[in-house]
């Protein structure tokens, strides 16, 4: 992992831990390393210490969007101890903590072989996010290549290693044809903010901006907003 996403991570969570508050926080990790886990690791412990009453947390597979541990703080002067928070919570702190614990004893792969699926996390969180409007943190690490080995025609990796940025008309097109489609996502993500580290080779200028360009258009056609994208 590079010293530049070292200090990407740490910032971000720096920033999570700051005074504006959500009402929904979630952390997105992939299943795989590609490099030190350490930050990663102590990017989720400040998610976690920085929650006060009232707000819930959801760990989620990056690789699939599966929800990993998931609470939320109940809104009594109690649970302003983060001691407290722990031992009431210890349960999903150890689903967080093998998560985490699995992720840094797995093999080193490749940042596109991650297979990391935005539009299943994304749609994920709209799912559960149904009904509520108050404002939500997604801090998603992992590839921002949406890559699956035997469907080459809707990955952004191509053969020879290249990248391939989706052009718009995917993301007003149908579910059916690719999973960049707006369907009936629309304000799915309304009132949340995406904060993308992304673990991914060496891009050009050119490359980084034409996904987090691609990237801010899809969150943005559903409502939310991408605040943070640097490779």
């Amino acid at each position: 992992m590079s010293g530049k996403l070292t200090a990407l991570i740490s910032s971000v969570a720096l920033l999570w831990a700051s005074p504006v508050l959500a009402d929904n926080n979630y952390l997105a990790l992939p299943a795989h390393r590609t490099g030190d886990t350490a930050p990663l690791i102590d990017a989720a412990r400040q998610v976690f210490e920085s929650l006060g009453r009232k707000d819930s947390f959801s760990l989620l597979n990056a690789g699939d969007g599966r929800v990993q541990a998931s609470f939320t703080i109940p809104d009594q002067g109690r649970y302003d101890l983060p001691k407290f928070v722990s031992k009431t919570f210890a349960k999903e702190k150890h689903q967080i903590q093998t998560h985490l614990w699995s992720m840094s004893q797995s093999a080193p792969v490749e940042a596109h072989a991650l297979g990391t699926n935005i539009p299943a996390i994304l749609s994920g969180i709209g799912e559960m996010r149904a009904g509520q409007n108050g404002p939500a943190r997604v801090l998603l690490i992992g590839s921002p290549l949406h890559w699956k080995k035997n469907d080459p025609a809707i990955s952004m990796r191509g053969d020879g290693g290249e990248i391939l940025v989706p052009s718009d008309g995917f993301l007003m097109g149908s579910l059916l044809l690719s999973p960049y489609g707006l369907g009936v996502d629309k304000e799915t993500l309304k009132g949340v903010t995406v904060h993308f580290c992304p673990v991914l080779p060496d891009v050009t200028a050119h490359e980084e901006s034409a996904l987090a360009r691609f990237w801010a258009h899809y969150i943005a056609l559903r409502g939310g907003t991408l605040a943070t994208f640097n490779t």
